[in-house]
């Protein structure tokens, strides 16, 4: 027979208790929720498919993004094979190369119809947070895939992030 254990503690409480607390980069509690937007509006040609778009330059430093918090609002794209990936191009932490991610934030993103679309799906398994440690800054970026997005097609929102930098 299973024992059941009742009360436990996570690993963040166990540190956050302890008589000498270990810092821990990603400690939320260090930082504040902060909102960088972003507003892009295709041109008279259609861009066409793998065209990308970066969307946002986020902080140098220790930051959380949070797509869950993050809202991304797209017109219609109109083909049910249209859809973007969301990535984070190339950047240095420490001096050291981190190599772009193009679906760092979400892969394939259905953009078949207006409206505000999930772009949390490559981070189930992360806890819906990816942490980021930049020189210079990170920038966030879309990928259409699947299809070519139409002219005046608008891809607009914001990204939410916790800046670890006190």
């Amino acid at each position: 027979m299973a024992t059941l254990v009742q009360d436990q503690d996570s690993t963040t409480y166990t540190n956050q208790i302890a008589a000498n607390p270990t810092p821990v980069l990603g400690n939320s509690s260090m930082g504040s929720v902060r909102f960088q937007e972003f507003e892009f509006t295709s041109d008279a040609d259609v861009s066409l498919v793998t065209s990308e778009i970066n969307l946002v330059k986020l902080p140098q430093g220790a930051i959380k993004i949070i797509p869950g918090l993050s809202g991304v609002y797209v017109s219609d794209f109109g083909a049910s094979s249209n859809a973007l990936d969301f990535g984070l191009r190339a950047y240095t932490d420490n001096g050291t190369a981190v190599p772009e991610d193009s679906t760092a934030l979400a892969s394939a993103v259905a953009c078949t119809t207006a409206g505000r679309i999930q772009i949390d799906d490559e981070l189930t398994t992360l806890g819906g947070m990816l942490d980021v440690n930049s020189d210079t800054g990170v920038t966030v970026y879309a990928t259409v895939t699947g299809g070519n997005m139409p002219a005046a097609a608008t891809v607009k929102g914001w990204i939410a992030y916790i800046s670890l930098q006190g």
